[in-house]
C-alpha cells in the first residue's frame, strides 16, 4: 500500500515538472533563445528522475517492489522540494523608483490642462459643417469661433505663465488604468491658433502673433515637463505644427520685423533640455512595475490584468489554471528585477540628448537570449513590455531639429546670424535651404539621406538662398 502510493506521488510530482519542460521547450524554439546553465541542469533533474521512474516501473515488475523502495522515496522528495524552489520568488530591486519620482507634489496645472483636453471641440465648430478646414475662407466665421473660445483662450493664457505643467493626475495611481488627455480636442485648439495667427499675418493685424506665442510657451512647457510617453509625443506635434506654421508666416515675407523678432525669442526658450525622456521612460517603468505587483494570482490568465473596461474585466477565463500558471511560472518580482536593468539603461540614455540607447539594447538582447528556469511568464512580458523606443527619441529630436531651423530662417530674414548648437555636433547648426525647405543633414551628418530633417514651406517665400556653416 504504502509502495503504491510513493508511485503514484512520484508520478503526480513528475507531471507538472514535464509541464514545464514543455513550456520551456516550446519558448526555445518559437523566440530561437538558448537555455541558461539552470535551465540545462533542471531539465536534465527532471529527464533523470522521468528515466528512473521507467526504470523503476519496469525493474518492479522483474524483481519486486524491494528491489526499488528506495528510489521511490528519493525522487519525490527530490521533485517536491524543486516545485518548492520554483514557487519561491525573489527580492525586489533596491533603491528602486517610486511613484514620488514623477507624480506632481501639487495640481500644478493639470486640471487646466485636462479642462483644455476636455473642450468641446464640436460645439465650438458646431456651425461649419465642414469643420476647421472650412473656417480657412470664412473670415467672418472663424471670427465668431474664436470668440466663443474665449474661455478656453484664457486658460492658455494662465498655463502660459506656469514653470511646471503636470500631464499626470496627482492623485491618479501610476498603473496600466492611467488616464490620458484628449489628443483630437487639443490637436484641434492647435489648428485653430495656428489659422488665428496666419489671417493675422495676412491681414497684418496686431495680437494674434501675442496668442499664437502663448500657446506655443504652454506646449514648451508641457513638452519639457511631460511625464507620459504618448503625452510627451503628442506635445511634440502640437510644437511642430506651430513650428511649420510661424515657418510659412516668416517665409510668406508678410511677418512685419517686430513679429519676426517675437518668433525668434519664442523658439529661444525651447532648449535642449527639453527633450529629455527620463521622465518618461521613469513613468513606464513604474506603470509596469505597478501593474506586474498588482497582478492577482486567479486572474493571471484574463482580461482584468490589463483591461480598464469593468465588462471585459469581469470574466474570468480560468482561476485554477492561473494559480498553477502563477506558481510555477511567474514571479513578479523576478520579473521587475529582470526588467529594472533596461529602464536603468534607458533613462541614463534618455537624460542627455542626443539619446544613446545602445546599452539598454545590448541588455535586452543578452536578456532574451537566455531563458530562466523560473519566471517564465514574466520573461515572456518583459520582451513584450521593452519595445524599440528609439522612435520616441528621434521624434523629439526631430522637433528640437526644427525649431532650430526655424529660428535660422527668421534670423536670416533679419540679416543677423542663428547663433544656434547643434544638437548632434555642439557646434554651429548645420543646415541648407532648398525651393522654400530647411534642411538639415539629421543624426548622420549627411544630406539626401532617409534622416535628412526638413521644415517644409507650402508658400515658398523670399528667403534668401544661403547654406548655413
Amino acid at each position: 500500500m504504502i509502495y503504491r502510493m510513493l508511485k503514484t506521488a512520484l508520478l503526480f510530482l513528475l507531471l507538472p515538472h514535464l509541464a514545464l519542460l514543455s513550456f520551456h521547450a516550446a519558448l526555445l524554439v518559437t523566440n530561437q533563445a538558448g537555455p541558461s546553465l539552470e535551465t540545462i541542469l533542471y531539465g536534465g533533474m527532471v529527464l533523470i528522475c522521468l528515466f528512473s521512474f521507467i526504470h523503476g516501473v519496469w525493474k518492479d515488475r522483474k524483481k519486486g517492489p524491494s528491489a526499488v523502495t528506495h528510489r521511490f522515496i528519493i525522487l519525490p522528495l527530490v521533485l517536491a522540494g524543486t516545485l518548492v524552489w520554483l514557487g519561491q520568488d525573489g527580492p525586489l530591486p533596491e533603491n528602486d523608483y517610486q511613484d514620488t519620482d514623477v507624480v506632481c507634489a501639487s495640481d500644478s496645472g493639470y486640471l487646466l490642462l485636462k479642462q483644455l483636453s476636455d473642450m468641446d471641440a464640436q460645439t465650438i465648430l458646431a456651425p461649419v459643417p465642414e469643420g476647421l478646414d472650412a473656417l480657412k475662407n470664412d473670415p467672418v466665421q472663424f471670427e465668431a469661433t474664436w470668440k466663443k473660445m474665449k474661455p478656453y483662450r484664457q486658460i492658455v493664457d494662465e498655463l502660459s505663465k506656469t514653470e511646471t505643467i503636470c500631464d499626470l493626475s496627482p492623485n491618479a495611481p501610476i498603473d496600466g488604468k492611467i488616464v490620458y488627455l484628449n489628443i483630437t480636442h487639443l490637436k484641434t485648439l492647435t489648428r485653430i491658433y495656428n489659422q488665428h495667427f496666419l489671417s493675422g499675418v495676412q491681414f497684418d493685424a496686431r495680437g494674434p502673433e501675442d496668442e499664437f506665442i502663448r500657446l506655443f510657451t504652454l506646449w514648451t512647457t508641457a513638452f519639457k515637463t511631460a511625464r507620459i510617453f504618448l503625452h510627451k509625443i503628442m506635445f511634440a506635434s502640437f510644437l511642430e505644427s506651430q513650428i511649420q506654421t510661424a515657418f510659412q508666416a516668416v517665409s510668406s515675407g508678410r511677418c512685419n520685423g517686430k513679429t519676426r523678432e517675437q518668433l525668434e525669442n519664442m523658439t529661444r526658450q525651447f532648449n535642449a533640455s527639453a527633450i529629455s525622456l527620463k521622465l518618461p521612460a521613469i513613468t513606464e517603468y513604474l506603470i509596469l512595475k505597478n501593474t506586474l505587483l498588482n497582478v492577482s494570482p486567479a486572474h493571471l490568465l484574463d482580461w482584468q490584468v490589463v483591461s480598464p473596461d469593468p465588462v471585459e474585466a469581469g470574466h474570468d477565463q480560468n482561476p485554477g489554471l492561473s494559480r498553477w500558471v502563477w506558481y510555477f511560472c511567474f514571479k513578479p518580482n523576478l520579473t521587475v528585477t529582470g526588467i529594472k536593468p533596461y529602464f536603468d539603461h534607458l533613462i541614463k540614455g534618455y537624460a542627455h540628448p542626443p539619446t544613446d540607447l545602445s546599452r539598454a539594447k545590448d541588455y535586452m538582447d543578452r536578456y532574451l537570449t537566455r531563458l530562466p528556469v523560473k519566471n517564465l511568464v514574466g520573461w515572456v512580458l518583459n520582451a513584450i513590455a521593452a519595445p524599440d523606443f528609439s522612435r520616441f527619441s528621434s521624434r523629439v529630436e526631430s522637433v528640437k531639429i526644427k525649431n532650430d531651423l526655424l529660428t535660422a530662417a527668421i534670423c536670416l530674414t533679419l540679416k543677423k546670424d542663428p547663433e544656434v548648437i547643434d544638437l548632434y555636433t555642439q557646434h554651429a547648426l548645420r543646415f541648407k535651404e532648398k525651393r522654400g525647405q530647411m534642411i538639415h543633414p539629421g543624426a548622420d551628418g549627411q544630406y539626401d539621406t532617409k534622416d535628412d530633417i526638413i521644415l517644409d514651406c507650402q508658400q515658398p517665400g523670399p528667403i534668401r538662398n544661403k547654406t548655413g556653416k
